[in-house]
């Protein structure tokens, strides 16, 4: 008879095979999950916190620089751009005099034409109608095309042979000619902004003080239309080099509304903003706010793209912004990442104070001591 044999070897063989398997695409599971987790990781730590999604803009610029002065200590504060042919600068430029010899009183104004720099002595009368030649021009805006700068006691618009005197300031303003930036958008609506806290609004015809309840120093305004077709218009405040106190301001109708400065943790010196979208300052860090009306904490952006002082910050929009500061610094962030120019331009002993970005051209004043540089950069 024939007899069949079994081994014993059955199920169990079955539940360990299984178990094996089990095992190891458990492992197999776990490490292409941890590949897939060290992959995003690596990703947003590429992209930067503040990118902002939109299509990047070019970072190739092409620079040339000049300087200005002959004795003393030369530099330029603003800047101004109409178009590539026509730009505007202003501070103060020491020359020689006719019999080369220094002459004391500053060239306060520097204009391009698209060939070549003129330099410009701006007159102001005194109570007396004296004529004088103040020191340096620390302001320039254009406003509705139009050349305007604050002089020691007067708000004067170029006219294209001269300089009209559109304003004289009062003796009932406490006014010390330290204006430090102006800002509007008609004539009959200008304000300017300078030390101590010091806000005044020009209507056309005469100044109203706006108070603004600090003795910081007023640094910068800037006004921007929102999807409203209402001005935002905003300036920051603080003492440099003194101490970490700091305010942001938002003007509305001459009055005053203070905004939060959670997560700044020093001083700052320049704004720039998309109505509703970005606001961004810079100074002791650079940061940015999607809400400026928010509480939430300022975000620090550009992390350790400089370790540098930055004075001025404009854009063209949230991917097209121009930043400049100490030592010779100057940074173009694209949407996506930043670049620096610093090396390239190798400034020796100085700073821009501030910069200016139209559409495919920055301009960056400032000082490389003892002479005043204006940097101008073509984007192709």
């Amino acid at each position: 008879m024939l007899k069949l044999k079994f081994s014993k070897i059955t199920f169990p063989n079955i539940f360990s095979i299984k178990n094996k398997l089990r095992i190891i695409l458990s492992t197999i599971y776990l490490v292409l999950l941890s590949f897939i987790s060290f992959f995003n990781l690596a990703c947003s730590a590429i992209e930067p916190p503040d990118s902002t999604g939109q299509d990047t803009t070019s970072h190739n610029f092409t620079f040339q620089s000049w300087s200005f002065g002959e004795h003393s200590s030369s530099t330029l504060y603003d800047v101004a751009i109409i178009d590539e042919n026509n730009i505007w600068a202003v501070g103060e430029i020491y020359m020689n005099d006719t019999l080369e010899q220094p002459d004391p009183q500053p060239y306060s104004v520097a204009h391009w034409d698209g060939f070549g720099w003129t330099i410009i002595k701006v007159p102001y009368h005194d109570f007396n109608q004296t004529v004088k030649y103040p020191g340096p021009l620390f302001t320039i805006a254009v406003i509705e095309g139009e050349i305007y700068v604050v002089s020691y006691a007067n708000l004067l618009k170029w006219t294209g042979s001269d300089w009209e005197e559109k304003a004289f300031f009062m003796e009932q303003i406490p006014f010390d000619g330290q204006v430090s930036k102006m800002w509007g958008i008609v004539e009959n609506n200008i304000y300017c902004v300078g030390r101590n806290g010091a806000i005044y609004f020009y209507f056309g015809s005469d100044w109203q003080k706006v108070e603004s309840r600090t003795d910081l120093d007023i640094y910068d305004i800037v006004g921007k239309q929102n999807i409203n077709n209402v001005y935002e218009v905003i300036c920051i405040a603080a003492k440099q080099s003194v101490n970490s106190n700091k305010k942001i301001f938002r003007i509305e109708n001459n009055t005053i509304t203070e905004l939060g400065v959670n997560g700044i943790p020093s001083s700052i010196r320049g704004i720039w903003f998309k109505p509703g979208e970005k606001y961004y300052v810079v100074g002791s860090g650079m940061f940015y706010r999607n809400n400026i009306n928010s509480n939430e904490s300022w975000i620090s952006f550009g992390g350790s793209v400089t370790p540098y002082y930055t004075n001025s910050i404009d854009g063209n929009d949230v991917n097209d912004i121009v930043v400049c500061g100490a030592y010779g610094e100057l940074l173009h962030f694209n949407g996506s990442d930043w670049k620096s120019y610093q090396k390239e331009l190798e400034m020796q002993a100085g700073s821009y104070r501030t910069i200016k970005i139209k559409g495919n051209l920055l301009v960056a004043v400032g000082y490389d001591s003892p002479k005043a540089v204006i940097t101008i950069g073509k984007r192709e």
